[in-house]
């Protein structure tokens, strides 16, 4: 899942990412733009099969916040 996420982010943003660039804002420090941040949350969605709420993509602001977002939400899709 972990690499899914960052080839998605390498190719949205044409760089690759070290675990130093985890807890960076995907905005501020990385270089995402509001476009980026839309289509980003589509990629993933289609991706991922899942939904995400506006409210939802407000909070995944680093990738660490994209790892644990999945991870919490792709675990309670299998338990359902």
């Amino acid at each position: 899942m972990r690499n899914k996420v960052l080839i998605i982010l390498e190719e949205k943003l044409n760089r690759k990412f070290s675990e130093e660039d985890y807890g960076k804002n995907l905005i501020t420090d990385l270089g995402l733009d509001s476009l980026d941040s839309v289509e980003l949350i589509m990629e993933l969605e289609t991706n991922f099969d899942i939904v995400i709420s506006d409210d939802e993509a407000k909070t995944l602001q680093t990738i660490n916040d994209i790892f644990h977002y999945l991870d919490r939400k792709c675990n309670a899709n299998k338990s359902e």
